[in-house]
Formats: C-alpha cells, structure tokens, sequence
C-alpha cells in the first residue's frame, strides 16, 4: 500500500519489513514501530524508532484497512526468501504505474511538503531520522518558508 510510503516518509527497506505487531492505532494515533537502518551505516547497527501519524491525517483511513487486514506476519507478504516484499519487487510495481515513478519519491515528496509548510531543521531530521543535519538543511533553503519570507522582501526593494 503505498500509502505508508507517504504518510511516515521512511526509506523503502523500512516500510516493506514492517509487521503486524509493528503497528497499532488507537482513537488518536497510528503507531509504527521502524527498523532504522542507515543510522549507523558503517558499524552496521540498527535503531527501532516508533513514529505516531495523527488519526485525521488524510491518508488514515487506508492505513488502517491495511493495519486491519493483516492478522500476523509482514505487512507486504512475498514469496521471497525474506517472507517480506523486496525493494526490487515495490520499485517493479511502481514501475507499472509510472516509469517516472521510485519509492524513494514518496520520501522526497513529503520532505518537500514539510518544508513548505515550515518544519525547521530540527524536525525534519526527528522525522526522517537523519543523523546530519545536512538534508534537512537542503530541503528548508530550498522549499522552507524562508524562501518565501525572501522572496517578499526582495520584491519590495528596488535593486
């Protein structure tokens, strides 16, 4: 469901493992439990953090029928060695729809969003579980508010 590719922005590899006692909800939340990967990419370590999505969040609804659906096991069952759906396999069915379209997108897209709607750095890097600060810092230069702020200011000084 590519919904969860969206709502919580992890990285591919995040999602597809995800199961069922991985993730709840509750009257207020959705609750997902992830595998963080990347954190320590050199030593190999991986972080569990839990993450909460706000029950009105437009994309809930699908979340949950999915959550609902699933009584045990993965979330994005396969037949692969893993038990769990490949990253190959969700680009390849991604693909079908788009050949424009890659996981990572739904990622990108709602940093893009965060940003525009004016997550500081801080926030963007809690979210996203970066490290360094270096992608946040991208996103809010690039689509933060504070480019709109500059962009008014500019347009009402003559050069």
């Amino acid at each position: 469901d590519l919904a969860w590719l969206y709502a919580f922005g992890k990285r591919i590899s995040e999602i597809i493992s995800l199961t069922r006692d991985d993730v709840s909800f509750n009257d207020d939340y959705i609750f997902a439990r992830f595998t963080i990967l990347k954190t320590r990419p050199k030593s190999g370590i991986s972080t569990v953090k839990i993450k909460q999505l706000d029950r009105g969040h437009w994309l809930a609804p699908w979340l949950i029928a999915h959550i609902s659906s699933v009584e045990q096991g993965y979330l994005f069952p396969s037949r692969a060695e893993s038990g769990h759906l490949t990253r190959q396999g969700a680009n390849w069915i991604l693909q079908r729809y788009d050949d424009n379209v890659w996981c990572h997108l739904f990622r990108h897209s709602l940093a893009v969003q965060m940003a525009e709607h004016g997550a500081n750095i801080l926030e963007l890097m809690a979210w996203f579980d970066w490290m360094d600060e270096k992608n946040a810092i991208i996103y809010v230069r690039t689509y933060g508010q504070a480019m709109e702020i500059l962009s008014k200011k500019m347009g009402t000084r003559p050069f």
